[in-house]
């Protein structure tokens, strides 16, 4: 084969696997969270969405105030979610990068529908699933990367 046969079929290759991946995060997209409208989960999601986040200094104080009524239903979404960390015996080092994308788009949502600044909020995500250095570099990087191609649109 030559180099420009090599070349097509390599573009083609990843073109093929690109395509795959965009085709499985649009599947992710429109399946993101539906178990929320699940008996298992609806009305402990609803019961702790009346709370007033901005009224706790930390999402830590939110969270341990509402975790009794969320715990019912947070115990059925992570069973069958998996691109949270609680989904896996390993947490995130069982993650793949697909689940890891769906993760933190999911927690810049969460923290943007707060009203609560991204980047300081953050940090409660990283050490609670013990996030290696390396990966928070990525993901932060991942979160300016697309806050800066946003901006452009």
């Amino acid at each position: 084969m030559n180099f420009d046969e090599r070349l097509k079929q390599h573009k083609d290759g990843v073109k093929d696997y690109l395509k795959f991946i965009v085709n499985l995060l649009a599947s992710r997209a429109l399946t993101h969270d539906n178990s929320k409208n699940s008996d298992e989960e609806y009305k402990y999601f609803k019961m702790a969405n009346s709370v007033n986040r901005n009224q706790f200094k930390t999402y830590e104080e939110y969270l341990n105030y509402i975790k009794p009524t969320l715990d019912k239903g947070l115990e059925h979404h992570y069973n069958v979610n998996r691109h949270h960390p609680e989904y896996f015996d390993n947490g995130i080092d069982d993650m793949n990068l697909i689940d890891i994308l769906e993760m933190i788009v999911d927690w810049k949502v969460s923290i943007e529908q707060n009203d609560k600044e991204l980047y300081e909020e953050i940090d409660y995500n990283f050490n609670k699933y013990n996030v290696s250095e390396q990966l928070k570099k990525i993901i932060l990087n991942t979160y300016k990367y697309i806050d800066n191609l946003m901006k452009e649109e």
